[in-house]
């Protein structure tokens, strides 16, 4: 432990006084990168350098805690998390724990625990803690914010950030090197090919897999569209890419929905040079280390290695479906790109997925020519109605219908706005008076037997600093009540988050028929409109004309949902 470490911890001694004036409650930040956690796992779950390890550091810290007289309030774990950015789990808790009140003190073993990014972890240590009344200390770097002393801390945020830097930097060349060596640096093996168990770099054919990659090479060049392969190998029961690996694994499909062939699966395989026997990688890459996003590299970037296993398909016929595929992408390029009307807004009634929006053109008999928007079901679409059924809707048709619902709730609310409040509290399950009175009864009773708590924890801290009682009695008894707290705390919060949802509904409602009245002259549905009112649109089934053409449309407005 250095120099500034031994000055910080004499700070119980120097200034117990002033210190001991304001009681602090501590949340204990701990986090494993990436690296230790893979360390941990090489060496059966014992870390390279143990000084690393949560219990160490959680011990060295309860320590400190101790000595100083403060309160230890919650530990939070961050496991295989990055110090580079500051989305992890355990940290927002804490982050939101600081916002509430619970806790008024970070404390960490060390600076890099808490971040690597010098720029984010200045913001939460110059700006964010200080304004939020929260205190910081990492312990081993001598870095306290209540005092002014801290000019290291700076240098320390830097170094941490160059050794993230340094370290991806060097990540990168070891995958550029390996990738020019056409060794693989990562993934599953493409659709068609099994890893070869004696080396980890080489792929070998998986003779079914690749039957299966020959035969959408076969159908393209017969000039079937990706939907329409999509479509032929779902009508033939052939598994998804996706099933197929956890099939050959052994191990049951673990999402949602049928495992079925999709466009963007067959696209894919008709243009990867892998089944040419080549390895192509560092397609894309992150724009820094401070950051996740990534960028697709332009294909001369690509770092190509040919001949590195077996090809599935030959030269001669991966040239011509590119060909193919190149043709397919000029026309589509050609047709006018204008976004939709109701991009992203309509949902099908039965298989959740999005819609695909489709322009026809036509001629009338007066010769004028007019173009014809509709939207389909995209995966029924996409899968050469294989899955789900047709969910189809022209645009005007769903645009009337819309405006239409809209006329009609604004009469509903011209009348009497008071009438209509009471009637759309009771459609959203809102008009439980003897409900919303146990609510606040609850919460008052909680309220009260947390006053009483937190006057008890009080009472025990200055029986330790009397010595009424010894630091193990107090430690016995102090665990046992800051459970007590935290359940009782915790019940607070779900009663005042459900007494704040029950006044915000009832806000969404008086907000949207505000809104709704606006609207009240409308005669066209534009996109304005519909992001101001409209959430989501459900397109049920087309029902034939011979079962009467109907076809359910459920709108869900903004802030209240679906009205009926």
């Amino acid at each position: 432990m250095n120099t500034q470490t031994n000055t910080l911890h004499d700070i119980a001694d120097i200034n117990s006084a002033f210190i001991n004036k304001k009681q602090f409650n501590v949340g204990i930040y701990t986090r494993l990168s990436i690296d230790d956690v893979r360390n941990r796992n090489k060496k059966k779950n014992t870390l390279s350098n143990e000084s690393t390890s949560v219990a160490n550091q959680r011990d060295i810290l309860s320590r400190h805690i101790m000595k100083m007289g403060w309160h230890e309030k919650r530990v939070y774990m961050d496991d295989g998390w990055s110090g580079s950015g500051f989305d992890r789990p355990a940290f927002k808790e804490m982050m939101d724990d600081v916002e509430n009140g619970i806790i008024n003190l970070i404390l960490v073993k060390d600076l890099s625990r808490f971040g690597r990014n010098y720029i984010e972890v200045g913001r939460y240590t110059d700006f964010i803690l200080p304004s939020l009344g929260c205190r910081f200390v990492a312990l081993e770097d001598g870095i306290d914010t209540q005092f002014d002393d801290n000019e290291i801390l700076p240098f320390r945020s830097i170094m941490n950030d160059y050794y993230l830097k340094d370290l991806s930097n060097k990540i990168k060349a070891a995958h550029k090197t390996m990738a020019y060596e056409g060794k693989r640096i990562s993934g599953r093996p493409p659709y068609g090919y099994i890893a070869d168990p004696k080396n980890y770099h080489r792929f070998i054919t998986d003779e079914y897999a690749a039957g299966v990659v020959r035969r959408i090479y076969k159908l393209r060049l017969e000039g079937a569209a990706y939907g329409r392969i999509a479509g032929i190998l779902n009508a033939e029961g052939i598994l998804s890419p996706r099933a197929y690996e956890y099939q050959s694994l052994g191990k049951p499909y673990p999402y949602k929905g049928n495992p079925i062939w999709l466009v963007k699966a067959v696209k894919c395989i008709l243009k990867s040079e892998t089944y040419l026997g080549h390895r192509v990688q560092c397609k894309s890459m992150t724009m820094s280390h401070r950051s996740t996003k990534v960028m697709q590299k332009p294909p001369e970037e690509w770092i190509r290695v040919e001949n590195v296993h077996e090809p599935i398909i030959g030269a001669e016929t991966w040239q011509s479906v590119q060909e193919i595929n190149d043709r397919a992408a000029e026309i589509a390029s050609d047709k006018p790109r204008t976004p939709s009307l109701f991009r992203g807004m309509l949902r099908c009634a039965d298989c959740g997925g999005t819609f695909n929006c489709s322009t026809t053109p036509h001629t009338l008999a007066t010769g004028e020519k007019k173009v014809y928007i509709s939207y389909q079901c995209a995966r029924y679409a996409q899968t050469a109605c294989q899955h789900c059924s047709n969910h189809y809707i022209k645009q005007d048709t769903l645009k009337q219908i819309i405006l239409a619902d809209i006329k009609r709730h604004v009469i509903s609310i011209s009348p009497d706005k008071s009438k209509m409040l009471s009637e759309l509290k009771k459609a959203l399950r809102l008009d439980d008076p003897a409900k919303r009175d146990n609510t606040a009864q609850e919460l008052r009773r909680v309220s009260k037997r947390l006053r009483e708590l937190e006057q008890k924890e009080a009472k025990l801290y200055e029986d330790k600093l009397s010595g009424v009682i010894s630091a193990q009695t107090f430690g016995t008894l102090i665990k046992a009540h800051v459970s007590e707290i935290g359940a009782v705390r915790n019940e607070q919060v779900r009663l005042l988050e459900k007494q704040t949802e029950y006044e915000s509904s009832v806000g969404n409602i008086t907000s949207w028929m505000e809104m709704i009245n606006k609207y009240s002259e409308v005669t066209e549905v534009d996109r304005d409109l519909l992001e101001a009112l409209i959430d989501r649109v459900e397109i049920g089934k087309t029902n034939a004309p011979n079962a009467g053409g109907q076809q359910d449309i459920t709108i869900y407005y903004k802030h209240i949902g679906a009205l009926g």
